[in-house]
């Protein structure tokens, strides 16, 4: 990445951006980023050796200068491409994240990165199939006992012609395996549809999320929903709408929500900052 550095206001004595192309030999547009317990970023970009998308370490280098690192260049149909989201740890420094693919035969993947032989080596723990979802973009988050959760913006199945998105579960099995479980394919357009964000869980294992469309609302398709899945007998997940977006003082809802201890959620929607309580 090739970093600007340049005058920010009367506050900032400088500020850094990285490198706007395409075709970014070490990486390009970054979304997310997640810090490691002695102050390394890492996070996933476009660009790379082949264009299809990075994952990169950045490390403290003095008083303000960083050391960047490419840990991983993907490479299309073989490892997925367009990562995105953010990348999560596992208590062996393990990291996992999405690539969106596309919403035809390269649907996304969930992969892990581990450290190998100096490097870093890849895994592709799951790859999508449009059926049971596509264009996994935001990330995937643990639950206790080691099983991933996320979210498929696409795929799953057909809300009036458009694709409904899914919510899914990945759970570890013999010989290194992942077994892939469906929570929830979003089956009613009035309730929301097509997910924007990842999820959040709570200590019971409620896990709580958002749609850019569906529900009620000014905007075409609908504006979107805040909903929660609540874990049941036999597998089964309750799904609740929280909150509808309306459009007016907020919609679209385009990222993740945060959870604080009392159950409150907070998130972004165009135009607004909101606050959901219980």
């Amino acid at each position: 990445m090739r970093w600007c550095r340049g005058q920010a206001d009367g506050r900032l004595p400088h500020f850094t951006t990285i490198c706007v192309q395409y075709h970014c030999p070490d990486g390009g547009f970054p979304g997310p980023l997640a810090m490691d317990g002695t102050g390394n970023l890492f996070g996933l970009a476009a660009g790379g050796t082949y264009d299809e998308g990075v994952a990169f370490e950045l490390a403290p280098a003095g008083a303000s200068d960083w050391t960047e690192q490419v840990l991983y260049d993907f490479q299309g149909t073989k490892t997925g491409f367009d990562p995105s989201g953010a990348l999560i740890f596992d208590a062996a420094g393990n990291l996992y994240g999405t690539t969106a693919g596309t919403f035809n035969a390269e649907a996304g993947t969930v992969f892990e990165l581990s450290k190998w032989s100096g490097g870093w080596k890849h895994r592709k723990l799951w790859q999508f199939d449009g059926t049971d979802g596509a264009g996994p973009s935001e990330g995937v988050i643990f639950d206790k006992s080691g099983s991933l959760y996320g979210t498929t913006r696409g795929g799953g199945g057909s809300c009036d012609g458009e694709f409904c998105g899914t919510v899914f579960k990945l759970v570890s099995t013999s010989g290194g395996h992942w077994k892939e479980e469906i929570i929830w394919v979003f089956p009613d357009p009035a309730n929301g549809f097509y997910p924007s964000s990842g999820l959040v869980s709570d200590k019971a294992g409620n896990l709580y999320g958002t749609t850019a469309q569906g529900g009620n609302g000014r905007c075409y398709n609908g504006c979107g929903v805040l909903y929660k899945l609540s874990p049941g007998a036999n597998g089964k997940w309750k799904y609740n709408v929280l909150h509808q977006f309306i459009g007016n003082g907020g919609g679209l809802p385009p990222s993740n929500v945060v959870l604080d201890e009392k159950g409150n959620l907070y998130g972004t929607a165009y135009g607004a900052v909101y606050e959901v309580t219980p």
